[in-house]
């Protein structure tokens, strides 16, 4: 990979989360491609729309929904990338090295089925997400989330996230402050995971804004 450029912060625009009917996105379709894929991957059985709080609209038509259960890093490269065979993950560092690495209440995500991060944020530094996600109900995708959720793209469109492109995981940092970020090869169908300084800022790295939806109680 080319080392990015160092270039001046650029200001963000706040995404809207109002926009669009939820039944007017794709939604609910892509639902139930992320519970045949839980099943296949996970080895659980999901009703994702009874299990979770969904708003009544949406700022994107392209939905990606990101189940992701109480699983590791490692728990979850081994599940959704080394025993299917079908994608070959990279790790420049041990994904367990990684803040926030360990197991977790499941989550669902919500996030915009786009090849490239979240326009408003490219060029931003890692350093920059606690700023420009304040104050929002939205927040960073994490590396455990980015790695179901390309592999669901891949199986059902044959599309990785970032083929030309990088995400930062803000929450995912070493011990020395070096941030986790991730993108692909897609003519080796390779996903890396990788990490980088947290100052570094170049167009072609962003955040992925992401809804964490709660749990029905």
């Amino acid at each position: 990979m080319t080392e990015p450029l160092i270039r001046k912060s650029t200001s963000a625009v706040p995404v809207e989360m109002a926009g669009y009917p939820i039944e007017e996105t794709d939604c609910f379709l892509w639902l139930d491609h992320m519970e045949q894929f839980a099943e296949r991957c996970f080895g659980m059985k999901v009703a994702l729309r009874k299990m979770f709080l969904f708003p009544s609209q949406l700022p994107w038509k392209q939905v990606l929904p990101i189940f992701k259960p109480g699983l590791t890093n490692r728990e979850m490269v081994d599940k959704v990338f080394v025993s299917r065979k079908l994608i070959t993950p990279y790790e420049l560092v041990d994904v367990m090295k990684y803040s926030s690495s360990g197991a977790s209440a499941s989550r669902l995500y919500l996030t915009e089925r786009s090849m490239k991060p979240t326009l408003a944020t490219m060029g931003l530094p890692p350093k920059f997400a606690k700023h420009w996600f304040a104050g929002r109900q939205t927040a960073p995708l994490n590396l455990c989330g980015y790695g179901i959720g390309t592999s669901l793209c891949y199986e059902i469109e044959k599309q990785f996230l970032d083929p030309e492109t990088w995400t930062w995981f803000p929450e995912n940092t070493l011990s020395g402050g070096d941030v986790a970020y991730g993108g692909c090869l897609p003519g080796l169908a390779l996903v890396g995971f990788l990490c980088f300084d947290s100052s570094y800022e170049d167009d072609d790295f962003g955040f992925r804004e992401v809804i964490c939806l709660k749990p029905k109680t």
